[in-house]
């Protein structure tokens, strides 16, 4: 896919997503999926996991800047947020699906480049 984004920050993204999954999935699996919009203007990429979830208390402040899911787990709290400004500024959306219940998903999506 052509993605309007930029590379190295697309990268550092999926690696930040897929290592907190990873993280947190003890048993089980960890998924990366891509997928185009019907009208092939966005594309929605997810990162899935059957690990131990998010708590509703957790999720509320999920985007919050400096929060985090352990207090002593190392790392700055910001890399969700600092995806979120990321993500934004290339003109895409990021969330967690609330539906999902066997682990945690997040889901984002960015434009796909089309030649005028």
């Amino acid at each position: 896919l052509d993605v309007r984004a930029d590379m190295q920050h697309l990268i550092d993204i999926l690696m930040k997503l897929l290592q907190n999954a990873i993280k947190y999935t003890q048993e089980g699996n960890v998924s990366l999926n891509v997928n185009v919009d019907p009208t092939h203007t966005m594309a929605t990429i997810s990162v899935t996991d059957t690990g131990c979830g998010i708590s509703k208390e957790i999720r509320r402040v999920l985007f919050d800047r400096f929060d985090k899911m352990e207090e002593f787990i190392q790392g700055s709290g910001m890399s969700l947020t600092v995806c979120q400004s990321i993500i934004e500024a290339m003109g895409g959306k990021i969330w967690l699906d609330e539906n999902y219940t066997n682990g945690a998903s997040f889901i984002f999506t960015l434009p796909l480049y089309k030649e005028s």
